[in-house]
């Protein structure tokens, strides 16, 4: 067999397309990670940690409220919502807890308790205020301090546009803007259908 022919069977099996989505999985995290530091550099950053650390004190304090909120006070308008939502997130976390478990046992193989509990739970959830803080924070800090310009008149929001208006109102914000939409075709290509992931 020729080198040449093995190159191409490695590539048919699908080998090459499983390396190719590990490397385009670890450029978007990077991706990502390089997006939200510059955000926060370039952005106003005294602003985004005071908001980082207000929001931690704001969940620990309206995590257990919230838990146990029935909307007994809402009356019906209370009760049709409670209905409508606790069945779509029931229904959408009984539907993804399968595929989760497996992902988790699999990235867990070999891992202790405490990396186990560490690698799902504290770390993604300092991730998630990192992330949210960050962008939440700066669009936040410009709406109320900077020029504005992210509510359309009547109060609502182009989710579309918000984004790239934010970055556009930092310094390199266009190159932010590529880096987001790098990193958003990563993940799309990623997700991409067009090979089986059971390859």
């Amino acid at each position: 067999m020729t080198r040449r022919t093995a190159n191409w069977q490695h590539i048919l099996r699908g080998h090459a397309y499983r390396d190719i989505r590990a490397w385009l999985s670890n450029i978007n995290l990077v991706l990502a990670g390089v997006f939200m530091l510059a955000i926060l550099v370039l952005g106003p950053t005294l602003f985004v940690m005071r908001d980082f650390v207000q929001n931690i004190g704001v969940y620990f304090r309206e995590v257990l409220p919230l838990t146990f909120s029935t909307s007994a006070f809402e009356g019906a308008k209370g009760t049709a919502w409670q209905g409508s939502w606790t069945m779509f997130y029931w229904g959408w976390w009984m539907s993804w807890a399968p595929f989760v478990g497996v992902f988790i046992a699999r990235i867990s193989r070999g891992r202790t308790i405490r990396e186990f509990v560490a690698g799902v739970l504290r770390v993604p959830t300092l991730v998630t205020f990192l992330w949210f803080s960050i962008l939440g924070g700066t669009a936040i800090f410009r709406q109320m301090e900077g020029p504005g310009g992210l509510l359309e008149k009547d109060g609502s929001i182009i989710p579309e546009n918000v984004l790239f208006d934010v970055l556009q109102g930092l310094p390199l914000g266009s190159v932010l803007s590529l880096l987001a939409m790098g990193s958003q075709l990563c993940r799309q290509e990623r997700s991409s259908p067009r090979c089986p992931s059971a390859w």
